[in-house]
């Protein structure tokens, strides 16, 4: 596939993990239009973003794209992503007055909606960074509905979070399994691995274990070298061992820059530690992984604090403030 060729299909499908090869070896073909090698490096920071890996688009790059409408959205949902993943309220402030300032010139047409469609998804993240699921929803829709296909997939996973951040574990399971299908189905091996992990996720917080175990085994085969190999190996432990397992887990999902594995080790963990009483252990372990995962993924921080207030409930006040004293006293001392 020519540089050219690539780049249409882009704007066409939108971007995602498994796209990020072909974009670095069609930048280095030594053919390539430097006005075409600017766009793929553009959506080379959009499928940075994905990771929160990306401070944004550079300002020279965004200088030489200025003058394409939409080139200029898909930059400002970068820069508006990126803000979130630092939780640089400034730049999400600005991001957010430039979109509302520019969406509406910004055409439909092909490239026009695949813009569109990022921005719709940077301002739901940005709405679930922010708590206002309502509106989180009202961005999501359109593109689950008639996204293109990279990004539909992002939002179907994104819509699979919001749906746990308001407790409703059955329509997140729904959306983790739509984006697995779709990513299965249209080869898109990346997303499809990112979605099967959230379907596990999905299935350890409705409190599914068969449901998690069917979720994730088949990557075990896909990936043997993964760090979530631990964590599958751990849920045919008991708990002692199992929590030994998942500490090695986190400890490699945090090497990789993997923030999806590091969530479930830390959610799985945690849950191996309230099972054996130490809820002090659990409350810490799930403390430290939130500040970890706000500098990039904030998203999944509302899982973690949904399977937080479960505890307090469960537990009562009382007990729960206890637990988080020892807590303390545990972090103080380590």
């Amino acid at each position: 596939m020519t540089p050219t060729d690539l780049l249409d299909r882009l704007w066409v499908e939108g971007a995602g993990i498994d796209d990020r090869r072909a974009i670095a070896t069609a930048r280095e073909a030594a053919e390539v239009d430097p006005a075409i090698a600017d766009q793929l490096a553009l959506w080379n920071d959009w499928i940075s973003t994905d990771d929160g890996h990306v401070t944004g688009t550079h300002e020279d790059l965004a200088t030489r794209l200025a003058g394409d409408a939409a080139c200029r959205l898909l930059i400002l949902a970068i820069e508006l992503r990126a803000g979130v993943a630092r939780r640089d309220h400034a730049a999400i402030d600005d991001a957010l007055v430039t979109i509302d300032r520019l969406i509406g010139s910004t055409p439909r047409d092909e490239r026009g909606s695949t813009a569109h469609a990022a921005a719709d998804l940077a301002l739901a993240e940005t709405a679930l960074y922010g708590k206002d699921l309502p509106a989180a929803r009202r961005c999501l829709d359109p593109v689950i509905a008639a996204g293109p296909l990279a990004i539909r997939i992002t939002g179907l996973m994104r819509m699979a979070t919001l749906s746990l951040a308001n407790t409703d574990v059955t329509t997140a399971l729904k959306r983790a399994r739509q984006a697995l299908t779709l990513a299965r189905s249209t080869n898109r091996t990346g997303q499809g691995n990112q979605a099967q992990l959230l379907l596990g996720l999905v299935s350890a917080m409705a409190g599914e274990p068969e449901g998690m175990r069917a979720a994730l085994e088949p990557l075990v085969a896909a990936a043997p070298d993964d760090s979530m190999t631990r964590f599958l190996l751990a849920g045919l432990e008991g708990n002692e061992r199992a929590i030994e397992i998942l500490a090695e887990g986190l400890t490699n999902a945090a090497r990789t820059g993997d923030a999806l594995g590091y969530a479930l080790c830390a959610l799985v963990g945690s849950r191996r530690h309230v099972a054996l009483n130490r809820r002090a252990d659990a409350l810490l372990t799930m403390g430290m992984v939130r500040v970890q995962l706000a500098n990039h993924q904030p998203q999944l921080v509302a899982v973690l604090d949904a399977e937080m207030v479960s505890w307090k409930t469960t537990w009562g006040d009382e007990a729960f403030a206890l637990a988080e004293r020892d807590a303390m006293e545990l972090f103080r001392t380590s």
